[in-house]
Parts: C-alpha cells; structure tokens; sequence
C-alpha cells in the first residue's frame, strides 16, 4: 500500500491537513482514493468496504438521476416548445449509460447484496 506523503500530494496542502490526509488512521472515508492507493477490500470507518461504497454510490446516483429526470419530465410541458431539448434529455442519456458504465460494467463483478 502506497502512503500519501510518497504522493506528494498532502504537503500541497496548509496546516493542519497534511496531517490528516498523509494518515491512513485520519483521513476523511470521501477522500481515501484521491490519497491512497487501498484494495478494493479495504474497510472504511464507514464499514464497509471500498468496493461496496463504490457499488452503493453508482447506484445511488442513478437513483437520484432518475428522481430528477421524472421532475425534468413533470414541467417540460411547461416550457414553450423553444425551451424544450430537441434531443434526448442528458438526464435520459446518463440513464441509458448507468448500467454500461458502471462497477460491474468496468468488470468489477456483481454488485454485493445489501
């Protein structure tokens, strides 16, 4: 496992956080990746492992994208035809790409059951 001090990258930052991230023990469970090198079965404070968070945060937000495309689709009859997309919504396209792009499509395996 690589620590962050090798990276370089947490001295960039002022006191008192290289500290924090240089810390395998401290550092914030968001920002493990941007300052370590983990296996995917590293457990974070969270407990869960890295690959978990992984899965339960692609699939959270495809669910959030899809709340937010069922809002978009409630008011574009409220928008005059000049207001409204002529080609599919970006909300619909990054729907119909969740599934090809996501941990198991990166051939990480299945999602782990909750």
């Amino acid at each position: 496992m690589r620590e962050a001090a090798a990276l370089a990258v947490p001295g960039q930052y002022p006191p008192p956080w290289p500290e924090v991230y240089e810390s395998l023990d401290r550092y914030p469970d968001e920002l493990l990746l941007f300052f370590h090198h983990v296996p995917y079965g590293h457990v974070l404070r969270s407990g869960t492992t890295v690959i978990q968070h992984i899965y339960d945060t692609h699939f959270a937000g495809v669910t959030e994208v899809a709340a937010m495309r069922r809002r978009w689709q409630r008011l574009v009859g409220l928008l005059d035809r000049a207001g409204r997309p002529r080609s599919p919504h970006p909300l619909t396209v990054a729907l119909t790409a969740a599934p090809r792009t996501g941990p198991v499509a990166a051939g990480h395996g299945p999602p782990v059951p909750r």
